[in-house]
């Protein structure tokens, strides 16, 4: 058994005298002994040698000094969460040994850094974001893994440090950036709901309630918080509940008065929301009434119900032959004008009804009637 262990142990420390090695050749063939070291020994591996291994990676990362080759080594560094992940193991455990030893390192490490390798880190921090994010997407946001996720992270949060602050920066730029690349590769869309989504930033909140940096608070707010108003899928009122769940715990009053403000906002947005939703319905119901306002009214204003029902088109007119002919319509307009005359005549008879100003008036009205009909005959038989 002795015999085994140091066999193992010297493996590892070829294995990080490889990847500290001032040869770009050596470094590269180390990392790739990493990968099918850990590929055969998931089962023997421990907090003290993945610690060992993240220390080697610190190293390995810091000889690079080109862009392109920091790309390809952060990636290279990150992507081994994938590696440490085994389909048989549920609970994930190496993958979470590697998030806590790697922060641990990196934590320890980052205020020991020159201002020239500062940048370099922050980016190396950002790809593993993504990762750990990819891991997530993976495993469909298990709320056993999120949960695990957030105790280590809030762990070794350290709210003086650099690293931390750029972590809040970049979260959910790189949370929407995953999305973003997902769909551009036809895979699954998304497949969290909002309480996954709400446990994710589970220690956005609590980081809130318990730093008294106010730097860091008005970070949160600006660059986690008012992106989230922009997220339309996202349940708003499952998001006011977690909002009124931390505003009762807050303590901090700065922190407090900035979650009032978050939940003054998104509840005047989905209120909006609500008055929009009405607005399109009522106009909705306008757009299905074909007769004009005016003309609907017109026709209840004048007619029955059965008389409405009884209306004939003017196509059914023709069909019925109810329309007349131009000379038809003319020999209408003449008995008409003629049954004013009789109703004239009628009306005068009651002289002693009327004065002798009104009978004048009258008579002048026959003369003109009598006139026109004259004017009608003369032109209807030229």
């Amino acid at each position: 058994m002795n015999n085994v262990k140091r066999a193992n142990k010297s493996e590892i420390e070829k294995i990080f005298v490889e990847l500290c090695h001032v040869e770009k050749e050596n470094r590269d063939k180390g990392i790739d002994i990493l990968y099918d070291y850990i590929t055969k020994n998931r089962k023997c591996l421990n907090e003290h040698k993945i610690t060992y291994i993240c220390k080697g990676l610190f190293y390995y990362y810091w000889l690079c000094y080109s862009m392109e080759e920091q790309k390809k080594c952060s990636l290279k560094i990150c992507r081994l969460i994938h590696k440490f992940n085994s389909k048989n193991n549920k609970k994930k455990k190496n993958v979470f040994l590697f998030v806590q030893c790697f922060l641990q390192v990196m934590s320890n490490k980052y205020d020991n850094l020159d201002i020239h390798r500062l940048n370099k880190y922050l980016f190396l921090f950002r790809v593993f974001q993504a990762e750990i994010l990819m891991f997530f997407h993976i495993n469909a946001w298990n709320n056993l893994y999120l949960k695990k996720y957030n105790k280590i992270f809030l762990q070794y949060f350290d709210d003086t440090s650099e690293l931390y602050y750029n972590y809040i920066d970049t979260f959910i730029k790189e949370f929407l950036g995953n999305e973003y690349f997902l769909k551009s590769k036809k895979q699954e869309q998304r497949n969290y709901n909002t309480k996954q989504f709400l446990l994710l930033i589970d220690p956005f909140f609590k980081i809130i309630c318990m730093t008294d940096q106010k730097y860091v608070m008005d970070l949160i707010n600006k660059k986690v918080f008012l992106l989230i108003k922009k997220m339309k899928h996202i349940k708003k009122k499952l998001l006011k509940k977690k909002i009124m769940k931390y505003i009762h715990k807050c303590k901090v009053k700065y922190g407090l008065k900035i979650l009032k403000n978050f939940y003054d906002v998104i509840n005047s947005s989905s209120s909006k929301k609500n008055k929009k939703e009405k607005g399109k319905d009522n106009k909705g119901k306008e757009k299905e009434k074909k007769v004009p306002i005016f003309l609907e009214n017109f026709q209840t204003a004048f007619h029955t119900t059965d008389e409405s029902n009884t209306m004939t088109t003017p196509s059914q007119l023709k069909e019925n032959g109810n329309i007349k002919n131009i000379d038809e319509q003319k020999e209408i307009h003449l008995l008409n004008h003629t049954n004013v005359l009789n109703n004239d005549n009628k009306l005068l008879k009651n002289e002693d009804m009327l004065t002798n100003n009104d009978k004048v008036n009258f008579s002048n009205d026959v003369q003109l009637n009598n006139e026109c009909v004259k004017d009608d005959e003369i032109q209807n038989k030229k």
